[in-house]
């Protein structure tokens, strides 16, 4: 838990220290485009850590494997060479596969349609809820969410919250301040789509300015320089 606010407070650092509460490195016209049923932004490419299974319908069941892209990228599976399939989406890995297997015999133009390639467990498409929540931690990004529903899955928030400023910090640092209070009100176009790797976070209702809370509590605080990794 120690971990995961440190952590947490080492993305919300550089986004923080030269720009508005509320708007991060943002613009605003995007954030008033955001919409509760929103796709992802992107397909998502697969990663090193993620697990695949692999499945040809038809063929042996020997074929039929669950693989973990290594660190190098790449997977291994029955009779072809160790593929690289990090950085593709599970449509160009598929297609790649198809392709090799066909080109080399092992399997027929019908057996190959019959290719399969699915995410068992993903190491980077998940998001992160902390703060005056009541079970902060990791939760799998499955399908499209937004802040309001990041919160219910982490159980609600506690008694000590402040949902008028509950921080959507994003992958690059950016963030942006939603209030779910007027989101639980009917304002539902105003709950922000999550993206994977984003982070919520829940402040005490003791905080009343963004900027005022990383300045006194952050930088004067931690012994940690923005911008740079932190170990723990």
């Amino acid at each position: 838990m120690r971990g995961f606010a440190i952590l947490l407070l080492a993305l919300l650092l550089p986004a923080c220290s030269s720009t508005p509460a509320g708007t991060g490195q943002i613009p605003a016209n995007l954030a008033k485009t955001a919409k509760v049923n929103q796709p992802p932004v992107r397909d998502y490419q697969l990663a090193p850590g993620d697990q695949v299974e692999f499945r040809v319908f038809g063929a042996p069941d020997d074929m039929d494997t669950v693989q973990q892209v290594r660190a190098d990228g790449r997977i291994t599976l029955p009779m072809i060479d160790d593929q690289v399939v990090s950085g593709l989406t599970l449509q160009q890995a598929r297609k790649k596969l198809q392709k090799d297997y066909l080109d080399h015999g092992y399997l027929t133009p019908r057996a190959v349609d019959g290719l399969s390639l699915l995410i068992r467990d993903s190491a980077a498409n998940k998001f992160f809820v902390g703060g005056q929540v009541k079970r902060a931690g990791s939760f799998v990004y499955g399908h499209p969410t937004t802040v309001t529903r990041a919160i219910f899955e982490a159980e609600g928030m506690q008694d000590t919250a402040d949902p008028t400023k509950v921080i959507l910090i994003r992958q690059d640092g950016s963030y942006q301040v939603e209030d779910v209070k007027k989101v639980l009100a009917g304002n539902f176009q105003e709950d922000l789509q999550l993206r994977p790797m984003d982070t919520v976070y829940v402040p005490t209702s003791s905080i009343g300015d963004i900027d005022t809370f990383v300045q006194l509590y952050i930088k004067n605080i931690l012994p940690i320089t923005p911008g740079i990794g932190v170990t723990f």
